[in-house]
């Protein structure tokens, strides 16, 4: 009885938007809608948050920089960026500020933690030189980054945007 319970555990989270599911993501604040423009059942409730890992960002892990007088500033040196999950509301920017000669920066999930290009219109721009770069986030969801030369030990990160 243990082990079909089990197997029947395991066939509905995997029916229900497991990790290889192609379910399409919905949220509590999509206000009805799925990502790709088909109606849900969702409501305008504030969006509870991300409900799964990008380049290691869980809803538990990010900062909220929604306010006025935040800060939105991701520093990056030692090999990790500070904060590297950043909440921040639509129409804000972020400023990252390190030595992007020896950090590159890259949008889009890390390859070494499963990769994926992220949101097309994802606005953080690689960058090679200088020490300072502000991206503005026109649109909500969930933009990923990485160092391209640090990604394989965890430089990497992700900014929500609601």
């Amino acid at each position: 009885m243990k082990r079909w319970m089990l197997i029947a555990m395991a066939g509905a989270a995997l029916s229900c938007g497991g990790t290889n599911s192609t379910a399409p993501l919905v949220s509590a604040g999509d206000g009805g809608m799925i990502s790709d423009g088909a109606s849900d059942a969702g409501s305008n409730a504030p969006d509870a948050g991300p409900t799964s890992s990008l380049n290691g960002c869980t809803a538990s892990t990010y900062v909220d920089a929604t306010a006025a007088g935040a800060s939105r500033a991701v520093a990056f040196t030692f090999f990790k960026y500070s904060p590297a999950c950043l909440t921040i509301a639509t129409g804000q920017s972020v400023t990252f500020s390190g030595d992007f000669y020896s950090h590159p920066l890259r949008a889009g999930g890390a390859p070494s933690a499963g990769g994926g290009a992220g949101p097309s219109q994802n606005p953080i721009a690689s960058m090679n030189s200088g020490t300072t770069a502000s991206f503005t986030f026109a649109q909500p969801g969930i933009y990923p980054y990485y160092c391209a030369a640090h990604e394989n030990i965890g430089m990497y990160g992700a900014i929500h945007v609601r």
